[in-house]
């Protein structure tokens, strides 16, 4: 299965007001970072929940630590600004162990429908601590021009329809094929000060050789991972270690194939959507 990472919305403990037209609702969020999706947030969603209630939403946008240091401090202090918060699941579990958050258990919200699943995780030691926001994932995008230097025994329904041959030792002959005949490394990852590799490494590649994300991160597994990924290194564009998203490198064909998260690979396909085929990650010997 694709590794999931969950952004939720949710309420935070000490906020006992209302808030009424006219006045302002501070949303401080880890997701929505990048320029253009603020720019997408400030501008239609959150500039529609205004023009329909009336209420102006300031939306600020914060790193991980960040919001869990100053939401601490507030409500400590009992001088809570924040109203709404935006997190991963993860984050929102360490909140409400430190009591931070309110329970919405009974709040409803008419005209929604949420997959049973993400309902169920929202609630943590019996209280309901978050309403399901946004979910997404990670895949791989291809240029469909790299098909045609695809490893003997691998086809394209294999890649696209994550077949059991469709492994990091293919990606790994793919990419050498790349770099002969096209002159340079053409697999790239966003290793960036911002980027994701991050979760490319917890959340994908540690699983599929270890079987799990971080026990056996100093097992026998783990060294076969790395000893990979120092085989792959070569056939890495150089630039992935400035690049913070995958969709410029993808439109510019700097890169062939590039893992990132879809909304950081989505502008590539909304230009040029003949061009790209979106692909599950690669299984490793413990599987995807």
């Amino acid at each position: 299965m694709f590794r999931r990472f969950i952004a939720v919305l949710v309420i935070t403990l000490l906020l006992t007001l209302p808030v009424f037209a006219g006045e302002a609702l501070n949303f401080a969020s880890t997701q929505m970072v990048p320029a253009a999706e603020q720019i997408f947030a400030k501008s239609v969603l959150l500039k529609g929940f205004a023009d329909e209630s009336g209420i102006n939403v300031e939306f600020i946008p914060m790193e991980y630590p960040d919001l869990f240091t100053r939401l601490s401090a507030e409500v400590f202090a009992q001088k809570v600004t924040i109203s709404l918060v935006g997190e991963l699941h993860g984050g929102l579990d360490l909140m409400n162990t430190k009591v931070l958050l309110d329970d919405l258990s009974g709040i409803t919200l008419p005209n929604r429908t949420f997959i049973k699943a993400l309902e169920d995780y929202s609630v943590l030691a019996g209280k309901k601590v978050y309403v399901p926001w946004m979910q997404a994932t990670y895949v791989m995008a291809v240029n469909k021009k790299a098909f045609q230097y695809l490893p003997a025994g691998l086809k394209v329904e294999d890649v696209t329809g994550a077949s059991e041959k469709w492994t990091y030792d293919a990606l790994l002959n793919w990419s050498k094929n790349l770099n002969d005949a096209l002159k340079g490394p053409k697999l790239g990852f966003p290793m960036g000060p911002k980027g994701l590799w991050h979760r490319f490494l917890h959340g994908y590649i540690y699983p599929s050789f270890t079987g799990y994300q971080a026990a056996a991160f100093d097992s026998l597994r783990a060294v076969k991972l790395w000893e990979y990924l120092k085989e792959l290194r070569p056939y890495m564009h150089p630039s992935s270690s400035v690049w913070e998203s995958m969709d410029e490198p993808l439109l510019k064909e700097e890169v062939l194939i590039a893992w990132d998260h879809t909304a950081r690979v989505k502008n590539a396909v909304i230009e040029k959507p003949e061009d790209f085929a979106i692909v599950p990650s690669p299984r490793g010997p413990q599987g995807r």
